[in-house]
């Protein structure tokens, strides 16, 4: 049949939405119904660091498909390449810091626990400064040798 190779509409999925076009979409069903939503998405910010570009661009594809299935919206992502230096690495968490100084910002999502600072101390410190303006952090994988309660796979 010549008719089904061109020229007929293919449904878009879900899945090749840009998080603009969910909202734009919400909007317009909002307006067009007479109903205006009151689910408002959770913000968050990613937070990502690798030695590599490619490393890198995975890292932040895997905490935007997370975001997405978790429903949250993104509003900041502070990516980083390159070794570890304390100056760039204390510059970028304070950025991190701000978007929950600002209220900007309720979750902080990375891949690992190994892209936050290494020492247990300056871990602590950055975690708890997140929880106290009542934000918290969520990692993508767990950490290697994590007990099950921490990883959050259901177990008891």
């Amino acid at each position: 049949m010549p008719g089904k190779q061109r020229g007929e509409p293919r449904p878009t999925s879900a899945g090749n939405r840009s998080a603009s076009d969910h909202e734009r979409r919400r909007r317009l069903l909002d307006i067009a119904s007479g109903f205006e939503s009151s689910v408002v998405r959770f913000p968050c910010v990613i937070y990502v660091h690798a030695t590599t570009a490619a490393d890198l661009a995975l890292g932040l594809q895997e905490c935007r498909d997370c975001a997405y299935a978790l429903g949250w919206h993104v509003v900041g992502t502070i990516a980083w390449t390159g070794e570890r230096c304390r100056t760039v690495e204390h510059r970028n968490l304070d950025r991190a810091i701000s978007y929950f100084w600002e209220r900007r910002a309720k979750a902080l999502l990375t891949v690992h626990q190994a892209m936050l600072p290494r020492s247990g101390d300056q871990y602590r410190a950055f975690v708890s400064t997140i929880e106290a303006h009542n934000g918290f952090v969520h990692f993508r994988k767990p950490a290697a040798g994590a007990p099950s309660a921490e990883r959050g796979d259901g177990s008891w």
